[in-house]
């Protein structure tokens, strides 16, 4: 897993003002369809990590049924957001929130059905070592089934997506966007097969213009009055860096899917 908290409450309240109620990136039933793409989940035990606060899980757990969902992630926010939500949604007996510490993942070999991340990926420097571990707690023949932010190409990128990168880091938000290239890479080197990437940047994009405008109209008095005004205008630079990077195709959003094979060396 990647590095400890990174969100205030204030970040919290703010990106959920722009992504809806328990999600910091896209989301939502019709976005989990798309990710899931006729994969099946109903009855099955599935890992959310990084579940972040909690939107996905309860989407896993309660729209596409999955028999269970081990929510984690290393920000303890994060997860008192998730408990809260779960409780009020009646989930209890079907979504566990777990507190985990960076590293190596605290669960046995063979031990899910499906692993699910989304926007977690762009946290963690060493693509390798993660498809490890989530190779390594699937059952054979199990799935993975992630959604990020990336990289447009490995050459060197411009100006406005630099200085969205920067904007992230003075708000001490650390990402680590790799191209898809890298992750298909990553992929295949620590055993998966079946290895599907898809680019919804197109559509991401649209999405993150309304959101530029939202923030700059609708939510403005909102956010302001959350985070102070400094705490505005660094959302308001890091809302335009989105906009701006995904349109020039600096920056992407992908889905991929992976599959353990059933026959394994590895795990």
């Amino acid at each position: 897993m990647s590095d400890k908290a990174q969100y205030s409450d204030a970040t919290r309240l703010s990106l959920q003002r722009m992504f809806g109620n328990g999600f910091t990136s896209p989301g939502g039933p019709d976005h989990m369809a798309r990710l899931l793409n006729g994969l099946d989940i109903a009855g099955l035990e599935i890992m959310d990590l990084g579940c972040g606060l909690g939107g996905d899980s309860l989407l896993l757990g309660g729209t596409f049924k999955a028999a269970s969902v081990t929510s984690i992630d290393v920000d303890a926010g994060n997860l008192d957001v998730t408990r809260n939500a779960v409780r009020e949604a009646g989930f209890e007996d079907v979504i566990r929130p777990t507190l985990v510490e960076p590293g190596p993942l605290p669960f046995p070999d063979c031990h899910f059905d499906v692993v699910h991340s989304k926007a977690m990926m762009c946290h963690i420097p060493d693509l390798i070592l993660l498809f490890q571990e989530i190779h390594r707690v699937l059952r054979p023949g199990g799935t993975f089934v992630a959604a990020d932010w990336m990289k447009g190409c490995d050459t060197v990128p411009s100006q406005s997506y630099q200085d969205f990168v920067n904007d992230l880091v003075a708000a001490g938000l650390i990402f680590h966007f790799k191209s898809s290239q890298a992750h298909k890479e990553a992929l295949a080197v620590t055993g998966f097969e079946h290895i599907e990437v898809r680019d919804v940047s197109a559509d991401i994009a649209d999405f993150a213009e309304k959101i530029l405008d939202d923030v700059m109209g609708n939510a403005r008095s909102e956010l302001i009055c959350a985070m102070g005004e400094d705490g505005y205008e660094g959302l308001l630079r890091r809302s335009r860096g989105r906009a701006e990077a995904l349109a020039n195709g600096d920056l992407q959003f992908q889905y991929i899917k992976a599959v353990r094979p059933i026959l394994s060396n590895t795990g």
